[in-house]
């Protein structure tokens, strides 16, 4: 057998994704990070999760209405399952001791033997509620809306008594809903919403645009704590957008069709890339959709463990936000060598491809000319595309060439298309006027 003190410079490590979690980072190369395990308790009622297996995390977002929930979410009888492989054989006669921060620890007897060096074993969340939260079971964290965060060690015990022989460190982070979160608020640039009065609202207005058999999500604004919740033990790390179809592309189609969605509708998860501020979206398309027909969709924040909570506000945002219908004659500028505006400013996610997005989308396609001139365009511009972008001076002189008709767009959709072609007409007359008085002088 396999002395204690042969066995003491072993060291140990985390084999394998656990399960039975809500979510799992493991830390990157070189980082101090500890590798984490996420629990999220999306369960705000009774009628949620009611076929437990204590094996499997489960889906809460099955009902009716819309109401914060978990697609993953934890539950105090669900095992964690967490393998350890150690440098050295494990003896047979081998327990898991499992320590918090504090002074309180459990021991666990492994249900099948050591396999070599590897160790394979299963703890309950109801235990790590309560070693991460100080003695604070799951149901009572989850009924405050809180959670908590520590860093546990799990040690191999070869010895027996309980001894936390060679370990390995694991953080575990448990965030539980706050029922009350529901609907968010909305905010700036919706022109009728005032300043977010809540803290850690998340994203609170979006607005949605056709595209060639996909939508994009755009104008998206966050409160400046973004991506801090109000459980300070957990952030925001994306968004859910949940959808319905509607009869028709007519107003009250749309918002009957908004009325008809709930936790359990089709929905699509976005991540969030906080790498830049203000966060941005690492993808803002929904793809897989039908040309002409017309989705609604509405949005929630979800945060690392999977909670989804601050749906979007359906009266203060209405149907021509949330709503859209793609067409076969657009297309976001996917590939920066194929169009021109796109190879001018280097990639279609830029500014001002956005603003050009934008113009293109609300007056463009809502008129046969229009339409007709984005045909032409995405017919005819790929080649000079290709030619300007690889050549940075010609991409330089395209974007001199460019700037008119961006101060145009811009101009066009914070005032109008028509006021601002009143306003570029009555500055070019008052040119003419001038350098006619100047020229008579």
């Amino acid at each position: 057998m396999l002395s204690t003190a042969w066995f003491a410079h072993a060291t140990v490590s985390l084999t394998n994704t656990p399960t039975g979690v809500s979510a799992f980072t493991a830390p990157v190369d070189g980082s101090t990070d500890k590798p984490t395990i996420y629990g999220g308790y999306g369960i705000t009622s009774d009628s949620q999760c009611v076929s437990q297996d204590n094996v499997s995390t489960c889906n809460s977002c099955a009902g009716n209405g819309l109401f914060p929930c978990n697609q993953r979410s934890v539950y105090p009888a669900l095992k964690v399952h967490i393998t350890l492989t150690s440098t050295d054989a494990i003896p047979a006669a081998t327990t898991i001791v499992v320590k918090g921060e504090g002074t309180d620890q459990i021991t666990i007897t492994p249900s099948t033997p050591p396999a070599g060096n590897q160790i394979d074993f299963d703890i309950l969340w109801s235990q790590l509620c309560e070693l991460a939260t100080t003695n604070v079971g799951c149901s009572d964290v989850a009924a405050a809306g809180g959670g908590g965060a520590a860093n546990l060690t799990f040690g191999i015990d070869t010895a027996g008594g309980s001894t936390m022989g060679e370990s390995t460190i694991l953080r575990v982070v448990y965030s539980a809903l706050d029922p009350a979160k529901i609907l968010s608020e909305s905010c700036p640039p919706d022109p009728n919403a005032p300043a977010p009065t809540a803290p850690n609202l998340g994203y609170c207005y979006v607005q949605v645009e056709r595209g060639d058999e996909k939508v994009y999500t755009d104008e998206l604004a966050t409160i400046s704590s973004y991506p801090a919740t109000a459980n300070s033990s957990v952030n925001y790390s994306g968004l859910v957008f949940f959808k319905a179809t509607a009869a028709s592309d007519a107003a009250g189609d749309r918002t009957a069709a908004l009325a008809t969605i709930t936790n359990a509708s089709e929905n699509f998860a976005l991540g969030v890339s906080t790498a830049t501020t203000p966060p941005t979206l690492s993808d803002n398309r929904v793809t897989g959709l039908t040309n002409e027909q017309t989705y609604c969709f509405i949005m929630a924040n979800q945060d690392v463990g999977g909670n989804i909570f601050y749906f979007t506000n359906t009266t203060l945002q209405g149907q021509d936000t949330l709503c859209a219908t793609p067409s076969e004659v657009v297309g976001l500028l996917d590939d920066k060598s194929c169009f021109i505006a796109t190879a001018a400013f280097g990639s279609a996610m830029a500014p001002e491809v956005d603003t050009f997005r934008h113009f293109r989308n609300e007056y463009l396609l809502n008129n046969s000319w229009g339409k007709a001139f984005v045909k032409t365009y995405y017919k005819y511009s790929p080649p000079f595309a290709n030619f300007i972008a690889k050549n940075e001076v010609l991409r330089s002189s395209a974007r001199v060439a460019l700037w008119p008709l961006l101060l145009f767009a811009k101009t066009s959709l914070h005032f109008g298309v028509w006021l601002t072609l009143l306003m570029l007409l009555s500055g070019s007359a008052l040119i003419t006027l001038i350098v006619r008085r100047v020229r008579k002088a």
